[in-house]
């Protein structure tokens, strides 16, 4: 399995700008010069200026292990960070692959083929 961060905003550790005007500028930079104009004013309220997200890119042949992920207030107070949702993008998949997911409530179909939506 390959994993690559892209855009990321961990303490020492920025995203940097390759190329153009802002090359060299870091993330971080980027957001104290421009603000909500660069992550949208009400992220950089609620997030205090810093940018909110991990995008990588995971490349798996192998089945993934099982992820638990705190939520903020218990990421806070341990590691001084967010707790982690997460949105998964498939670009790219083999017929045979599949998605396993979990949800923290109890879940049920809807009984009649006409409903295609999960009622939680």
């Amino acid at each position: 399995m390959g994993e690559s961060w892209e855009v990321y905003d961990i303490e020492g550790d920025e995203t940097k700008v390759t190329n153009g005007p802002l090359k060299g500028y870091s993330l971080k930079e980027l957001i104290f010069e421009f603000k909500g104009n660069f992550i949208g004013h009400s992220v950089f309220k609620k997030f205090n200026g810093q940018f909110p997200l991990l995008i990588k890119f995971i490349n798996s042949k192998e089945p993934l292990s099982i992820q638990v992920h705190p939520n903020n207030e218990y990421a806070k107070l341990y590691h001084n960070s967010f707790g982690k949702n997460e949105m998964w993008f498939i670009m790219e998949t083999d017929l045979s692959a599949e998605i396993i997911i979990g949800f923290n409530k109890e879940l049920r179909l809807c009984s009649t083929h006409k409903c295609n939506k999960l009622i939680i």
